[in-house]
């Protein structure tokens, strides 16, 4: 619970100085998760996809190293990206998912929504990803990790201009 209470306050600490960086390209890791967890929402038409999806994200790219023992999946649902984001907006903090929500930040190539699992101490970060192919459809790109993994790392992907830090 200390280590939760920890995170936490590093969190709001960050969230409140602001952490600046610039986006850059970046070279996503592998995919390691090949199946849609159990405990998150599913998407319409997912396709589990066997190479990264590439986007941009603010420090993303520089701050990959810190977080190498987490796992990386990548999905293509058959949804628009807002609708995507909605749905997982609506059910993650639901039974039976149950996860608590740290932040929701919305940005033109993504909207990340990162979560944390007290029961569980899992950190979770999605990102909603459009398709630019197409306005139907989109990217779920997610990764988790343990206790230790995720409190520190909002901080490092926060940009100080990042617009809309709240909800939908």
């Amino acid at each position: 619970m200390r280590l939760f209470t920890f995170a936490c306050l590093g969190i709001l600490l960050c969230l409140s100085l602001g952490c600046g960086a610039l986006a850059a390209p970046t070279a996503f890791p592998v995919p390691g998760i090949r199946q849609l967890p159990d405990d998150i929402p599913g998407c319409a038409g997912i396709k589990v996809l066997d190479e990264p999806v590439q986007f941009s994200w603010p420090s993303l790219g520089k701050n990959l190293k810190r977080v190498e023992e987490s796992s990386w999946g990548y999905f293509h649902c058959a949804q628009s990206q807002a609708s995507l984001s909605a749905l997982y907006w609506d059910k993650m903090i639901e039974p039976p998912y149950g996860w608590m929500e740290i932040t929701w930040i919305e940005q033109p190539q993504a909207t990340l929504a990162v979560f944390f699992s007290p029961p569980t101490q899992n950190w979770l970060y999605l990102w909603f990803v459009p398709d630019p192919a197409s306005e139907q459809s989109s990217y779920l790109v997610l990764t988790r990790g343990k206790a230790g993994f995720g409190g520190d790392w909002v901080c490092w992907l926060l940009d100080e201009q990042t617009p809309g830090t709240g909800g939908m």
